[in-house]
């Protein structure tokens, strides 16, 4: 098919003749070349193009398969080049349908279709040279690096500049002018750069869409409203010398001002305090209370310590609380009462050591147990034994008074005894000062002091109670005895 006839050969040697060294553009193009497709790798290919500047393929017929257009400056090596159909004004290499096709041609000398795969049916091809290059007001201008400048359109005529990947069927990119307010040009320049660079523009519809350069620093010139947070990296945000890590930015989310969470950070609320979720605190600092009162314990939950220092008068003085170097975990307890200051002026004249204090302590018994025995018959006995201020016995001798008393509280002292005789079975009287109702006794080494009374042949049954009178001056008074007559 590559053939041309001889009549039409004649004719293109009269118009090579007639138009001398015109220019390739005002010289005759190429004539009409004609042919059909119907299996795999059969061409229709054209005349010789090499006068036409230009050059158009129709495709028609009812087929199935795949047509590749590709060019050749030789008529022996062909590249696959790109054509505009006509029908979109898009760029394509190859086509499945029916339609018209435009080529630019730098200097190609023939342009074919071939079928690159085929199902069935046959191809219409028809092929012939261009009068003139494609228009940039009917159609996209095919860039072909002959030209500096790349035109799309005119004024009054929208044009654009359509690029394919290299993947048929998988979009294409389209640049597009819309109206100025004014006759204006807007240009889009790249900066002096020392590596390449990729701008990527982000799918709008995807969760993780940027627009960012891969490399070099960025600058943005005006602040852009986002109508939602953009996403960072994840590296961080640096500000000047400064980065910033997601992680340190997610200890602000869900922050609630004025209560403390796990993780995050805190903050005052609109009174500048914190109310809640604050667990421990450990410092290795002072920590100072600027205000009136500083509290421990939440007053729903326990009894708090509240530290209240006074109103300054003339002179501005701290108190000082220091521990001693410790070597185990110690607690100090209030009483349930208050202590007024001229109770710890007090602390300050005593000269005693701590060892007297506690010789002191151990001498002096400031408690006392009354053990009564079992009662129900006719004598019943009454151990003492002297403790000291934390109730812990006290293994020495004690001088010690003794009375009967008819109630709880010791203080109706007691008009007769038992029956019978009450006598000292542990300890030793000092003085009888009534017979069974008052005496002066010591105790044993251990502290201890036992005595039996008596009842039998009693009235009735002796129930008076047994006081012992304490080196302070403090009675402990027994339960009620139950010494029966017989």
């Amino acid at each position: 098919m590559r053939l041309l006839s001889r009549a039409t050969t004649l004719l293109m040697l009269v118009a090579l003749l007639l138009v001398g060294s015109s220019p390739a553009w005002a010289q005759t193009p190429a004539g009409l070349q004609m042919g059909t497709i119907s299996a795999a790798n059969a061409c229709v290919i054209s005349a010789d193009l090499s006068t036409s500047p230009s050059a158009v393929v129709q495709l028609s017929g009812t087929w199935v398969g795949t047509l590749t257009f590709s060019a050749s400056v030789d008529g022996n090596v062909y590249t696959t080049t790109t054509v505009v159909r006509q029908s979109t004004s898009g760029l394509v290499s190859t086509s499945t349908t029916n339609d018209t096709f435009l080529i630019a041609n730098p200097g190609y000398r023939f342009l074919r279709a071939c079928a690159t795969s085929w199902t069935s049916g046959t191809a219409f091809v028809a092929v012939r040279g261009g009068y003139g290059a494609p228009s940039p007001q009917t159609m996209n201008l095919i860039a072909t690096g002959q030209s500096t400048n790349l035109i799309a359109g005119a004024s009054g005529t929208a044009g654009t500049v359509q690029i394919f990947p290299t993947t048929a069927s998988q979009g294409s990119l389209t640049i597009t002018a819309t109206d100025q307010t004014g006759d204006t040009v807007v240009n889009v320049n790249a900066a002096a750069m020392g590596q390449a660079t990729v701008l990527t523009i982000p799918d709008p519809g995807a969760t993780t869409a940027s627009f960012v350069l891969t490399k070099g620093a960025q600058t943005l010139a005006g602040v852009k409203t986002f109508t939602s947070i953009p996403v960072f990296p994840t590296t961080g945000i640096t500000l000047n010398a400064t980065t910033i890590t997601e992680a340190e930015i997610g200890v602000l989310d869900g922050v609630t001002p004025g209560t403390g969470a796990a993780s995050k950070a805190v903050t005052l609320d609109a009174s500048a305090d914190i109310t809640g979720g604050v667990r421990n605190i450990t410092t290795t600092g002072t920590v100072a209370f600027g205000g009136a009162t500083a509290r421990v314990g939440a007053a729903a939950t326990y009894d708090g310590i509240i530290i209240q220092p006074v109103v300054k008068g003339a002179g501005q003085f701290d108190l000082t609380i220091t521990t001693s170097d410790l070597t185990a975990a110690h607690s100090v307890t209030f009483p349930n009462g208050d202590v007024a200051a001229a109770d710890f002026t007090k602390l300050t004249s005593l000269t005693a050591t701590a060892a007297e204090l506690n010789v002191a302590a151990n001498a002096a018994s400031s408690s006392s147990t009354i053990t009564l025995g079992a009662g129900g018959g006719t004598t019943q006995t009454a151990t003492f034994q002297m403790k000291d201020a934390d109730g812990n016995a006290i293994a020495a001798v004690h001088h010690i008074r003794v009375y009967m008393a008819t109630d709880a509280a010791g203080a109706t002292p007691s008009a007769a005894g038992c029956n019978g005789a009450a006598t000292v079975s542990v300890g030793a009287e000092v003085k009888i000062h009534t017979a069974k109702l008052v005496w002066d006794l010591v105790t044993d080494a251990n502290g201890s002091v036992v005595i039996t009374f008596n009842n039998a042949g009693g009235g009735g049954a002796y129930t008076d109670r047994v006081v012992l009178v304490l080196p302070n001056g403090q009675v402990v008074v027994s339960a009620a005895l139950n010494v029966a007559t017989a």
